[in-house]
């Protein structure tokens, strides 16, 4: 029984009413992956470290010059302006220039709101009454200005990739569109214009925002429990004897801050909803119980990544879970799937599944405004116990972030210049986290990249 992607929950809808890969049919879902599948291999990857090495070294760089001059940093907004210099420099063979100019560009401001703008469309789509919501608010705040800032997202992203397509495949740069455009001669492949456009924005937003909320989670998390913080600071700073020494392949041996990472993943998944899928007409069954069709149906992240069903101190950041404690030798580590998995998870983040097993994950099913509860589903995962986020092969989101992670604790020691403030709670969501600063404080322990 087929359970389709719901276009009406489904937060990532493009304004020229063509489908990006994340919410196609099945058929368009088949021929899109092939194409943009070559931009994310192992391969690329390698080809892009240069790239994504030049944006870390000047992240590095200008953290420095903030922290000789005395300067309390937001790491969060230096994550993005990393992320988004890099995902644009990729996605189109330009930077948005932001680590380069210390602020955001208006696009980043603009992917900001364009997020929220989806979360709210999503909702009233599947829910009209909220429509009336909005007119009512309207009488006092402008509610349509996250739909502008969409549209405006959205047009500049048909620009960029205009420009980028005047290239050609003969780029020199090793950015998506040298692989997106090597493939169009198969009809296999090929993607139209519009779905050029309608991927670009997915790229941007999937590519940037939520590898800086994890790096953002993870700094946040690690400076609350400073024996974890220290216990990476030694691995790294014992590990690498130079800065150049860090790279995408050697930061791979950092056994602990892998787990510091993962369990980030965990604590603060960067998109803690679910996508949506629908239950045939006629209904089906999950796990023993029976669904009415027309049901929308997803796996939180969140919810099942701090039940306690599946982990053993659930609201407790113990990277030492991902290492082999015996006091979590139980915890049901493969749940964690914060990239998705099937045939529909993440190209940025490759899974390899060894053979097939299965365990019960929480699924979050939502029936009617007044309505939601949990059933079990069965799905498969690797037979060693082990995340498929500790997969060796490389992978876009992990490389970036590993690699980011290692540089700023080999060249910096942090502390929170509020350490009192718990900065994971009440943030809202829509589609992803709404992150407040995130002040930190650096001291410079090696003479930073020049």
């Amino acid at each position: 029984m087929a359970f389709l992607v719901d276009t009406n929950l489904n937060s990532i809808v493009p304004l020229n009413n063509t489908w990006s890969i994340i919410a196609s049919g099945e058929q368009d879902h088949t021929r899109m992956r092939r194409n943009l599948s070559h931009a994310f291999s192992d391969k690329a990857l390698r080809d892009q470290e240069t790239l994504i090495q030049s944006y870390v070294d000047l992240l590095i760089q200008r953290l420095g010059e903030q922290a000789a001059q005395g300067k309390n940093v937001d790491i969060m907004r230096w994550y993005n302006y990393t992320t988004f210099d890099v995902i644009s420099d990729l996605s189109f063979g330009e930077p948005l220039y932001c680590l380069r100019d210390s602020k955001y560009h208006k696009w980043v401001n603009l992917t900001f709101a364009s997020v929220k703008a989806l979360g709210l469309t999503a909702a009233k789509a599947k829910y009209p009454i909220f429509a009336y919501y909005d007119k009512a608010k309207s009488l006092f705040t402008d509610t349509e200005a996250p739909m502008r800032a969409r549209k405006e997202f959205f047009d500049l992203a048909h620009d960029k990739v205009e420009r980028r397509l005047e290239k050609g495949a003969a780029s020199p740069r090793p950015d998506f569109f040298n692989a997106i455009l090597k493939n169009q001669d198969a009809e296999a492949k090929a993607l139209s214009r519009a779905e050029m456009d309608s991927n670009a924005v997915l790229f941007l937003v999937a590519g940037s925002e939520t590898t800086a909320t994890i790096l953002t989670g993870a700094t946040y998390l690690l400076l609350k429990h400073p024996a974890a913080y220290a216990n990476l600071v030694h691995e790294i700073r014992t590990t690498f004897s130079s800065h150049a020494a860090i790279t995408m392949e050697a930061v791979n041996k950092l056994d602990y801050m892998i787990a510091c990472l993962q369990e980030g993943l965990r604590y603060y998944p960067p998109v803690p909803t679910g996508f949506p899928r629908v239950v045939p007409a006629g209904g089906g069954t999950i796990s023993g119980h029976y669904i009415p069709g027309g049901t929308s149906v997803y796996v939180s992240q969140h919810a099942t990544n701090h039940s306690a069903r599946n982990f053993r101190d659930p609201e407790a950041y113990v990277p030492e879970r991902w290492t082999g404690d015996e006091r979590y030798e139980g915890d049901r580590r493969e749940v964690v799937n914060p990239f998705s998995f099937g045939p529909r998870n993440c190209l940025g983040k490759k899974y390899v599944f060894l053979s097939p097993f299965s365990f019960l994950r929480p699924v979050t099913v939502v029936h009617s405004l007044t309505h939601s509860f949990t059933l079990l589903r069965f799905v498969s995962y690797s037979p060693n116990g082990r995340s498929m986020a500790n997969n060796p092969n490389h992978s876009l989101a992990y490389a970036e972030m590993r690699l980011i992670m290692a540089k700023l604790l080999f060249n910096f020691d942090l502390e929170l210049v509020h350490p009192d403030h718990e900065w994971t709670k009440e943030q809202k969501v829509f589609t992803l986290w709404e992150k407040p600063s995130l002040m930190v404080r650096l001291k410079p322990v090696v003479q930073p990249v020049q």
